[in-house]
């Protein structure tokens, strides 16, 4: 795992230009941890990872069962429903079945919060949620969709003060 710092801009300049960190966690072959110069550490009590409740996702889930359990950490699973298609009540029963299937980690729990806005939805939980860390999964994007928009992961990066874990698909913990 790479562990930067990330600082020395503002969210603005960050938000137009990139970051050299964020640039790291979009091109390394491991997982990179980023680090906000505001950030504390008082363990790992709690580490949020989102999904979107896809499979390939779900796995990437198991990646955090090592680091958990070193921290005797909660995994708190997140979803943030932007479809406005479903209810509650069945995004929250899919995302209890896909964390029975592909979570066995004795300490986890599981959100599911509406919002149009993915980024906001993760803002808002993390405001009024306790975590430690936030963990993604990224999926790397086609040129197009890199060139016109940010991506979650780096929208997400930009807008609060905890250690963030950008896992992507072949990432292993030891």
């Amino acid at each position: 795992m790479v562990i930067m710092g990330s600082t020395g801009t503002t969210a603005t300049e960050r938000f137009i230009t990139g970051s050299n960190a964020l640039r790291v966690a979009n091109n390394a072959p491991c997982k990179v941890m980023l680090v906000p110069a505001k950030a504390r550490f008082d363990g790992l009590e709690k580490i949020v990872y989102t999904t979107d409740l896809t499979n390939e996702n779900m796995v990437q889930a198991r990646e955090l069962f090592p680091l958990a359990k070193k921290f005797d950490s909660e995994i708190v699973v997140l979803h943030i429903d932007s479809a406005g298609n479903k209810n509650d009540e069945e995004v929250l029963t899919m995302l209890t079945r896909k964390s029975k299937q592909f979570i066995s980690y004795r300490k986890k729990s599981g959100y599911v919060c509406s919002d149009d806005d993915v980024t906001k939805g993760i803002d808002y939980f993390l405001k009024k949620q306790k975590a430690d860390c936030l963990v993604v999964y990224h999926r790397h994007r086609n040129v197009l969709g890199a060139i016109f928009s940010k991506s979650v992961t780096q929208r997400v990066a930009l807008l609060n003060n905890l250690p963030i874990i950008i896992l992507h698909a072949d990432d292993i913990f030891n």
